[in-house]
């Protein structure tokens, strides 16, 4: 930036980066003189040049040019970028990306971008979009014209995928919260469910509960299809897949009623929807203090404050939460400490049962 306010870029070619520009000639030096007054904002601005005449007879031919222009440091949303990035760019990009977690891609697909540059992104799971033939330092969330060696995802931290890509392996981690209770998930891309996580999906509203179908072993979760999950021993869940196709999610992911989202939904947005219960055994409505953070699923809720169980057909799953195996013989009390069933299997405990407060193993489960 010169002194009187205006901007002042050079661009230099070698002989080995002539033709980008220009065909047929090397070591030029074009001069640019971009020309603001006080009130040019910080920001990143697209610069084109085309349309270029010679005012000499030779046959040199220039090509259109695309830059991106970068005033003081300015925070960049969902960029696409444009020009050449050398250690030096490469140094200025990474002070206005390491801050702001709320990016989710970069496009430098029409860049040229220095060999074994390493792009510094707050954003754990943002995607960088880089040309055929371009190597960066980057390990991770870097698609090399359209194919992604790892696609490493991690939870609660926002993802948008804007341009389709081939995974060569896709990988979501999870460090689960402590009980039996089930948790929500979305991803996009499908996987087979493993025998160590069972798997529920396709949500139904029914009165004070809601029901779901059970997805068996080796079945395929298809991607942006949000389900609830149960992990078999472990507190740390990763669900991996290889050779899988990522597409831009244009709609909201969905299930039958349950929702999924890939960006936090901010308390105030998230008032009155329905989420998961910290226990997992059920969905209540959230408050005006409550958020919904990234890879989680909900479902839309409609007037006043309520909690919903869980079901698998007609099959109450919160009975597990209270101590008790699938198939462990369990006896029902009424919250009074009458005694009305005995020896029942824990999965089928309630049913036919009328609403209401019931106590199963000393716990008190709300049907």
């Amino acid at each position: 930036e010169n002194t009187d306010g205006s901007l002042h870029l050079s661009a230099y070619f070698t002989r080995t980066t002539a033709s980008y520009v220009f065909s047929g000639t090397s070591g030029d030096i074009m001069l640019l003189t971009l020309l603001g007054d006080e009130n040019l904002k910080e920001g990143i601005y697209e610069l084109e040049i085309k349309n270029i005449v010679l005012n000499d007879d030779s046959d040199i031919k220039v090509r259109p040019y695309k830059a991106s222009v970068f005033v003081g440091k300015p925070q960049i949303k969902d960029a696409t970028l444009y020009g050449t990035y050398d250690s030096d760019a490469i140094d200025i990009l990474n002070e206005s990306l390491s801050t702001d977690a709320s990016l989710t891609y970069l496009d430098m697909s029409n860049a040229k971008v220095e060999d074994d540059a390493e792009i510094t992104l707050a954003n754990k799971n943002a995607i960088i979009y880089v040309k055929e033939g371009t190597q960066l330092a980057n390990e991770d969330n870097v698609v090399i014209g359209d194919v992604c060696d790892n696609l490493t995802l991690v939870d609660k931290v926002p993802f948008a995928a804007p341009k389709a890509f081939t995974a060569t392996t896709a990988t979501y981690t999870r460090t689960l919260p402590d009980g039996a209770g089930w948790n929500s998930a979305v991803l996009p891309y499908d996987f087979d469910v493993t025998a160590d996580m069972e798997v529920i999906n396709n949500a139904v509203i029914n009165g004070s509960s809601i029901n779901f179908s059970e997805v068996a072993t080796d079945e395929t979760i298809p991607a942006n299809t949000p389900f609830l999950y149960r992990k078999v021993g472990g507190s740390t869940i990763t669900i991996e897949n290889v050779d899988v196709e990522i597409a831009p999610c244009e709609t909201t992911p969905a299930s039958g009623a349950l929702l999924g989202t890939y960006v936090k939904i901010p308390k105030g947005e998230a008032t009155g929807k329905l989420i998961m219960t910290q226990d997992g055994m059920g969905f209540a409505t959230a408050s005006a203090l409550a958020s919904i953070p990234a890879f989680r699923a909900y479902l839309n809720g409609g007037a006043g404050s309520q909690v919903f169980t869980i079901t698998v057909g007609d099959k109450l799953t919160g009975i597990v939460g209270a101590g008790a195996d699938i198939n462990e013989k369990v006896d029902v009390y009424t919250a009074g400490g009458q005694l009305i069933r005995t020896q029942v299997e824990a999965i089928t405990a309630l049913q036919g049962l009328e609403s209401g407060i019931y106590i199963i193993n000393g716990n008190k489960i709300k049907k």
